[in-house]
């Protein structure tokens, strides 16, 4: 965040703040929007509430930096505009674009072409496109061109995040791993409702099976930008651990049968066995596992995951007990 906004060169950090000083201001000013864009981040993709607002000071400072020559102020607008529609598309919202100019020449500066802006555009266009689907998933039985346009959009997303060169990929942030997160949460969450209504069940097993190529190609990008974790004794990565998350995933629901060329089936009946997470109760039977269990120093906790998040732990707490832990929780 510090760094999209600006505020981590040297000049910034040794500028004693001034209320007086016009640039002491702008950098409170781009402080709150870095507040702002990070609480809008974290709501993204959770049920979290987005408890920061864009007051009419803030709304009126990111329009006179839209309006300036400076490439940074651009950057900083189309930064903003682009998460607050991300969040009111992933939310189900309606995007309140009142306050917005129109963006044809940020959209045409070649300055703002960079793999940031480009992965919020492709997040954007998947959400909006998802929206109400995403919430009725039924109606998509009827609107085969829905559900392709849906597919379309998040295989264009996977595509480039896949092409992204290697030498950017330290350069991606906090925002541009939480909008991968979001992406693949969006089309596994919409390809495992479809995969239940008889009406396009064979355009899924299509679609599943080319995603879960995708997935597959990004598992091994992420296997090869792995510095640690694949040797023993050494502490899994990020990395490696969004590589191990990926192979649990694959393959997409009917895409395993649709490859062996046999009808795909459809089963109406939703699943309620799952104790917890999939990804939790399989990351167990990973290498990430074993790496991370066998680095850990003989002091660390090893914590019980089955005991943590199953429904029978969970109801077994009074509501006294939720009040506490969620007051003793720290988020970071």
């Amino acid at each position: 965040m510090m760094v999209d906004l600006g505020l981590d060169d040297e000049a910034s950090a040794k500028t004693e703040f001034d209320r007086s000083s016009p640039s002491s201001k702008n950098e409170a000013l781009d402080a709150c929007l870095g507040c702002y864009y990070l609480s809008s981040l974290i709501a993204t993709g959770t049920k979290r509430e987005n408890m920061v607002t864009l007051s009419s000071n803030l709304r009126g400072y990111l329009l006179r930096l839209s309006q300036k020559e400076c490439t940074r102020g651009k950057m900083m607008y189309s930064c903003i505009r682009l998460q607050s529609a991300i969040e009111a598309a992933y939310k189900g919202a309606e995007r309140q674009d009142v306050f917005w100019p129109a963006d044809s020449q940020l959209t045409s500066d070649l300055s703002l072409n960079t793999p940031s802006i480009n992965i919020a555009r492709l997040t954007l266009s998947l959400l909006e496109e998802a929206s109400i689907y995403r919430l009725q998933p039924a109606l998509l039985e009827f609107d085969l061109l829905k559900f392709q346009s849906i597919m379309s959009k998040g295989r264009a997303f996977l595509d480039y995040f896949i092409s992204v060169p290697t030498s950017d990929f330290a350069n991606l942030s906090f925002a541009e791993w939480e909008r991968l997160i979001a992406a693949i949460h969006v089309i596994t969450e919409i390809i495992s409702a479809a995969a239940s209504l008889p009406g396009i069940v064979a355009a899924v097993g299509e679609e599943s099976r080319t995603l879960t190529r995708y997935l597959e190609c990004l598992a091994n990008r992420m296997e090869k930008l792995s510095q640690s974790g694949r040797n023993p004794g050494e502490h899994p990565d990020m990395f490696y651990l969004f590589k191990s998350v990926l192979d649990l995933l694959c393959p997409l629901p009917l895409a395993a049968t649709y490859d062996q060329g046999l009808p795909p089936a459809v089963n109406p009946e939703p699943h309620h066995g799952k104790k917890r997470c999939p990804v939790l109760s399989g990351i167990r039977e990973t290498e990430f596992w074993d790496a991370y269990q066998t680095s850990l120093p003989a002091d660390d906790i090893d914590i019980d995951l089955d005991m943590l998040f199953t429904n029978e732990f969970l109801s077994e707490l009074s509501p006294e007990q939720w009040m506490d832990a969620s007051e003793d929780t720290s988020y970071t």
